[in-house]
């Protein structure tokens, strides 16, 4: 997973890259295709995810997509209805068609594909216990039973929250 992460990195980076250069953005001067990439284009996108967490190691080479408690929480808050919960499968599909980002075995074999590698699968195989762990551990997470589980968001619906504010 390691590797696909790093691969799928460089290929944003590279698809940054190139989209600076196609037809439709009119850059005459080297200097500023330069300029553009150093300080607009993969390099920004880069920094700013390192930043925020997204990506690491911070310095050097290997950048990968990363998933940290902060993160988990923004993919809640905006999959998941204020004080609803979702079952655990809709929302990883929820995170997978609003924010491109893919956990299980499966929708990671068909998103490599994305990256101009081949699509494959592991068929069954579990690789997001460590996502049900950290939405557990974060207490986002309510085991129902071996199979089901669901991922709840904990903010209070605006409604309610307005209701409390009211003499």
């Amino acid at each position: 997973m390691k590797r696909i992460s790093q691969g799928t990195a460089k290929h944003v980076e590279k698809t940054i890259f190139q989209a600076i250069r196609s037809d439709a953005v009119q850059i005459q001067d080297p200097k500023d295709l330069r300029q553009a990439d150093r300080k607009y284009a993969g390099k920004l996108y880069l920094s700013v995810a390192k930043r925020i967490g997204f990506m690491v190691p911070r310095r050097g080479r290997g950048a990968r997509f990363v998933l940290n408690e902060r993160i988990l929480r923004y993919l809640v808050l905006t999959v998941v209805p204020a004080g609803g919960r979702l079952r655990y499968d809709t929302f990883k599909a929820l995170v997978g068609a609003r924010h491109g980002l893919v956990f299980d075995g499966d929708a990671l074999g068909r998103a490599n594909s994305w990256t101009g590698g081949a699509a494959w699968g592991f068929y069954g195989l579990s690789m997001d216990q460590w996502l049900l762990e950290i939405l557990e551990a974060a207490g986002m997470l309510r085991r129902l039973s071996d199979s089901c589980a669901l991922v709840e968001n904990l903010v209070a619906a605006p409604e309610s929250r307005a209701e409390e504010h009211q003499p």
